[in-house]
C-alpha cells in the first residue's frame, strides 16, 4: 500500500484545482466580455480614447489603431498554465521537491499577474473580483505548499525513492 497524503497536501492539491477553475472562469470571461475589456484599454490610451468617445468600440475595431489581442493571449495562457500545472501536479502528488518549488514558483506568479491586472489595470469590475478570488485561493495554496505535514510528507518521500533506489 502506498503512502498516504497529508491534509495540507489534499488541500494543495484542491487549491490547485480552484485555481485551474478560476483561470478558466476568466479565460471565458476574457471571450465573452471582450468588448469590455477593449474600452477598459481604450480608456488608459489617448488615441484610443478619442476614437472610443467619437464611434464606440466599434469605431476602434474598424480601425487603424492596433488593438492587444486579449482572446489568443488568455487562451494560450490558459492551455499552457493548465499543462504545466497538470504535470507538475502528478510529481507533486508523488512527493518531489522539486515539483512543490515550481508549483510554488507558478503560484507566485499566477498572484503577481493577478494582483497586477485587478489593482493596476482597471478591468470591468467582474475581473477585479475573480483576481481578489484568485489571489486569496493562491494565498492559500502557496502556504499549503510549505505546511509543516507537506514539508514531513516531501522528507518522507525522497527517504522512500532513495531507499527503493538502494535496493534495486
Amino acid at each position: 500500500m502506498g503512502r498516504q497524503w497529508p491534509d495540507s497536501v489534499i488541500n494543495a492539491m484542491r487549491c490547485l484545482v480552484a485555481l485551474v477553475v478560476l483561470m478558466g472562469v476568466g479565460t471565458l470571461l476574457t471571450i465573452v466580455l471582450q468588448d469590455s475589456l477593449i474600452e477598459s484599454w481604450a480608456e488608459g490610451n489617448p488615441a484610443a480614447r478619442e476614437i472610443l468617445r467619437d464611434g464606440g468600440v466599434e469605431a476602434l475595431k474598424a480601425g487603424s489603431l492596433a488593438l492587444p489581442a486579449f482572446v489568443p493571449v488568455a487562451v494560450v495562457m490558459y492551455v499552457v498554465l493548465v499543462s504545466l500545472v497538470a504535470v507538475l501536479r502528478v510529481f507533486f502528488r508523488e512527493g518531489y521537491e522539486w515539483a512543490r518549488v515550481s508549483l510554488a514558483a507558478v503560484g507566485l506568479i499566477l498572484g503577481l499577474v493577478a494582483g497586477l491586472i485587478a489593482f493596476r489595470e482597471g478591468p470591468p469590475v467582474v475581473f477585479v473580483v475573480l483576481c481578489v478570488l484568485t489571489l486569496l485561493v493562491d494565498a492559500v495554496f502557496v502556504a499549503l505548499l510549505f505546511h509543516r505535514d507537506t514539508t514531513e510528507f516531501i522528507r518522507g518521500s525522497w527517504v522512500v525513492h532513495h531507499e527503493a533506489s538502494d535496493q534495486g
